[in-house]
């Protein structure tokens, strides 16, 4: 415990004690560690070996990893502790796996099922393929490969396993209304006659369906045929031809006829109108007088007409009045008043004269007083008074201290022509304008900033500084901020002075030991608080997995068989050198002498290490039973007999 009564609980744990990645829980006087998996011990310092209860089977040899364990198989376990034999990790595809040590490395077969293929039996046999000359479908038909077997897809006609079967499909065809019927692949079409349609030919064919009437016609459907009812102005069979109404020619007086849609238009002749052009004319008439504004109506030869207007008046019929106004006659933004012929300008004040352009002297009367000059305006005037008057016509007296001259609640005091301003404390100059300057006498201490008020100061203390004249060195160490060092007080700063294994600004950051890379051989680094550890991969031990483990001599645990010498390569590898009469990875195959026939004459050849041994038929000797015995060699025959020789392996007589 620690404080002034004891109150406070001292972390044990500041010190980061756990290691490995532990979590350190606090207690009253000590600590517990609570370690990450793969590790134990009071300060989590020990690597859990998870090999020491032999979780290797098959004689595979278990390598120590954190947390955990790898298994080295011996040719053909497998599995993460060398219990699975190679059919439990089911590698044959459509097949039976049967387990077989003869075949190493595998130490497996594939039984495949019928129609597949392969040593893993993952191909399909592909049925349809068949040998130049020979073809499948008999030609008439699609192969389509399917499981230990094809389909035929038929050609139009064919039909049964091989396409063998010639096929009509319209022997019991529906085909009504004598339609032809055309035979295709499963199926037949009805070919209708005319008038006819549907897919059996079963309904009559609606010919106005195509819509061959046009410009608004009413089809009507007929067997085998329709008729168009016209709408006005038009004819033809499928109402396409407009009707020329001007074949009649019912213009009158020489008019010309114009045809339209259901109707005719007849352009007249000078003097003549109506619709039929039967009707004479003249445009000056008063009925027919078009001409306005009092203008004269003039006939001319072609039968058209001319209008003379009167003046302030244009158009065709006179029936324009002249706007005067356009051209802007009027000056100064007067407005304009069009008249007949004519125009009237409305003058702004100050201006006058037919277009407004004089402007009226205001300045006349001499409406200025006590010597001010007048100055002639656009309907007005201004006075430029003398020293101490004002007014429209300077006539007042001028006060100079109703315009607040004096600044910053000065007293301002009118004098004759001129004025005088009392100032307060704090403030000079002839408006009392001045701020005098406290900061002149720099009373602000260690480089602080002085801000000047009103009759004072205020200092401006730079970072790391205190007080009313920034007098005072602030302690940045006050609230401890190094979590694992100790803190030394600078100006407006602070340094921690880091223990091992930490950095940064306030001793916070643990120093990532494995950034330098210090494990080799592909090995696996894990930090930890100023240290690290490295994993190795297969093969290599090592702090920093920098020595090749000899796998060769792991153990008792013996990597080459039947007397092999065993050569360590870089990390797990290794090879195996064989005695004469082994073969193999693991040297763990006795070459079969006998598998080249020595034994002659039929005799039997038993395979040995290295060596083979041949048991020979009777009659027959030597090391490969390539010598016939001679049976009178040894003079079987008594009392002077003559012993000869039967065949071999029968004796002697």
């Amino acid at each position: 415990m620690n404080g002034t009564t004891c109150e406070e609980d001292i972390d044990e744990c500041t010190s980061t004690p756990c290691q490995n990645l532990g979590t350190c829980q606090d207690l009253v006087n000590g600590y517990l560690c609570q370690c990450a998996p793969g590790f134990t011990g009071a300060h989590c310092e020990s690597d859990i070996d998870e090999c020491e209860s032999d979780p290797c089977t098959n004689e595979g040899v278990c390598r120590d990893q954190v947390n955990g364990f790898i298994c080295d198989c011996p040719i053909p376990y497998k599995g993460d502790d060398c219990s699975l034999l190679p059919c439990d990790l089911f590698p044959c595809e459509n097949a039976n796996c049967t387990n077989d040590f003869s075949v190493l490395p595998d130490g497996f077969h594939c039984s495949c099922f019928p129609g597949f293929a392969g040593p893993l039996c993952d191909i399909n046999i592909d049925d349809c393929f068949r040998p130049p000359g020979e073809s499948v479908c008999n030609g008439r038909g699609l192969c389509i490969d399917a499981i230990n077997g094809y389909k035929c897809l038929c050609s139009p006609g064919w039909a049964g396993l091989d396409c063998e079967k010639v096929v009509d499909d319209c022997v019991n065809n529906e085909c009504k209304n004598n339609a032809t019927c055309v035979d295709m692949n499963e199926l037949y079409r009805c070919e209708c006659t005319p008038g006819w349609d549907g897919q059996f030919c079963e309904r009559e064919k609606d010919e106005c369906t195509s819509g061959p009437c046009q410009n608004g016609a009413t089809c009507i459907d007929l067997f085998n045929d329709y008729r168009c009812q016209c709408a006005a102005g038009w004819n033809s069979k499928n109402c396409d031809q407009e009707i020329n109404e001007c074949l009649t020619n019912q213009c009158m007086n020489q008019a010309t006829c114009v045809d339209q849609l259901n109707d005719f238009q007849c352009i007249c002749p000078p003097f003549f109108t109506g619709r039929l052009c039967d009707s004479s004319y003249d445009p000056c008439d008063a009925e027919h007088n078009q001409c306005e504004n009092e203008a004269a109506c003039i006939t001319l030869e072609d039968g058209r007409y001319y209008c003379n207007c009167t003046a302030g008046f244009a158009g065709v019929n006179c029936e324009v009045n002249i706007n005067e106004c356009a051209s802007t006659p009027c000056r100064n933004n007067a407005s304009c008043e069009d008249l007949v012929a004519d125009y009237r300008c409305h003058c702004p004040e100050g201006y006058s004269g037919k277009d407004c352009g004089e402007n009226v002297d205001e300045c006349a009367s001499d409406p200025c007083r006590n010597g001010a000059t007048c100055r002639d305006r656009v309907n007005g005037y201004t006075c430029d008074c003398a020293a101490g008057f004002e007014g429209s016509t300077c006539e007042q007296d001028i006060n100079e201290c109703l315009s607040d001259p004096c600044y910053n609640n000065a007293t301002c005091a009118n004098l004759e022509a001129r004025y005088s301003c009392s100032c307060l404390p704090g403030f000079t100059g002839v408006n009392c304008e001045v701020n005098i300057q406290e900061c002149a006498s720099s009373p602000c201490l260690n480089n602080a900033t002085c801000r000047d008020a009103i009759n004072g100061y205020s200092c401006q203390c730079h970072g790391g500084y205190t007080g009313n004249r920034c007098q005072t060195n602030i302690d940045d160490c006050a609230p401890d901020p190094c979590v694992h060092g100790s803190c030394e007080d600078l100006t407006q700063d602070y340094r921690c002075i880091c223990e091992a294994g930490w950095t940064g600004k306030n001793c916070s950051v643990n120093i990532d030991e494995c950034l330098s890379d210090p494990c080799r051989n592909n090995a696996t680094c894990i930090d930890g608080v100023a240290g690290y550890i490295c994993s190795c991969a297969p093969g290599f031990t090592g702090p920093g997995c920098e020595f090749d483990i000899n796998v060769c001599r792991v153990g008792n645990f013996t990597q080459c068989l039947n007397g092999g010498t065993c050569e360590d390569r870089v990390g797990n590898e290794f090879t195996c050198s064989c005695v004469t009469g082994f073969s193999g990875l693991y040297c763990e195959t006795n070459i079969d002498e006998c598998l080249s026939d020595p034994c002659q004459n039929n005799g039997t050849c038993q395979d040995d290490i290295d060596a083979f041994m041949c048991q020979c038929l009777p009659g027959w000797t030597g090391q490969l039973c390539e010598a016939d015995i001679n049976e009178c060699d040894s003079n079987p025959c008594q009392y002077g007999g003559l012993c000869e020789e039967r065949a071999t392996g029968f004796g002697y007589e």
